[in-house]
């Protein structure tokens, strides 16, 4: 309940309670119980915000007689924002989409990936090459297949603007590095 109750108390952070194990026979007291979480941030001071609810939650749990509790795991990507250098290699795929007769958008989804990890390591980078789909990580999620041609073509499209120097990934670079 408390790390529900953290939802909406911040902008741009989710909490996502995603299962609770534990117990066993109805009329026993479980000795044992995990409970398995998502938590999705927009900017390191709001994933120090959320370390510290974690914590004081997980305190407030630790002072209740014959309870312990214990937090494991942790962010293992950190947010990437649409900075100036993300912003560029958006425009580019946008640009490259064009040329095939796409109309690429951007939408904040919120999501995590890869490009979080790049962004971390001082890459600007793009989350618009993979197929096309719908109700994406749920049990109806679907691919469209027309998506698969359609999107190498716009990566390949890119990788020859980058290596014709159209798209200058130094430029870019540069940009992340003034972040």
């Amino acid at each position: 309940l408390g790390l529900d109750e953290l939802n909406g108390r911040r902008e741009g952070v989710t909490f996502n309670l995603a299962r609770i194990d534990g117990g066993g026979p109805p009329n026993v007291v479980p000795d044992n119980a995990v409970a398995r979480f998502n938590v999705r941030v927009k900017t390191e001071n709001d994933r120090t915000w959320v370390e510290a609810e974690l914590e004081r939650l997980v305190d407030e749990v630790r002072v209740r007689d014959g309870i312990a509790a214990e937090l494991h795991g942790g962010f293992t990507r950190p947010p990437k924002p649409m900075s100036p250098a993300n912003a560029r290699m958006f425009e580019w795929t946008k640009a490259a989409g064009g040329a095939l007769g796409l109309d690429i958008r951007w939408q904040d989804t919120g999501g995590v990936c890869e490009g979080n990890n790049l962004w971390a390591a001082g890459c600007p980078n793009v989350d618009t090459l993979g197929v096309r789909g719908a109700d994406i990580h749920s049990d109806r999620e679907i691919v469209k297949l027309s998506s698969f041609a359609e999107r190498a073509k716009l990566s390949a499209v890119m990788l020859m603007k980058f290596a014709r120097g159209e798209f200058n990934a130094k430029e870019a670079r540069a940009l992340a590095r003034t972040q």
